[in-house]
Parts: structure tokens; C-alpha cells; sequence
């Protein structure tokens, strides 16, 4: 499971709940949570909306994605 879809599983929040928090479209966060796109080539302002409704470091969304790519867990 993605690291966004485990952060949405962890506060019972769907992906339109988060995008309404966010101030952002579901259709701009779907290929994120679809693993389509990557959260490290994320517009600014998309990584903090997100990092912000979830109350969390953006890092954290980068960094797994990071570490996933060098075969780290």
C-alpha cells in the first residue's frame, strides 16, 4: 500500500475528503494516490496542500518515495 493511501486508510478520509481539505481537485490528486505520478515531482503547492490536510512533513511523502527507488524499506 502507497504511503497515501496508508495516511488515508489511518484517518478514515477518502481522496475527495482530502482534496476538499486541501483546496485542491480529486483529479489533480488521483495519480498520486494511484502511484502514477510521484509525490517528489509534485508542484509546491500541491506537496504542502497535501502535506498540510494530513498534518504532515512533506518529506514524509517524498522520502518513501525516495527510498523505495534505491530498493530501501
Amino acid at each position: 500500500m502507497s504511503k497515501i493511501k496508508s495516511l488515508l486508510s489511518e484517518r478514515e478520509m477518502t481522496v475527495q475528503q482530502l482534496a476538499d481539505k486541501a483546496g485542491l481537485s480529486k483529479r489533480t490528486l488521483d495519480p498520486y494516490v494511484s502511484g502514477k505520478a510521484q509525490w517528489e515531482n509534485a508542484r509546491g503547492h500541491v506537496l504542502l496542500a497535501v502535506a498540510d490536510a494530513l498534518d504532515i512533513d512533506p518529506h514524509v511523502l517524498v522520502k518513501k518515495e525516495k527510498m523505495r527507488a534505491r530498493g530501501e524499506q
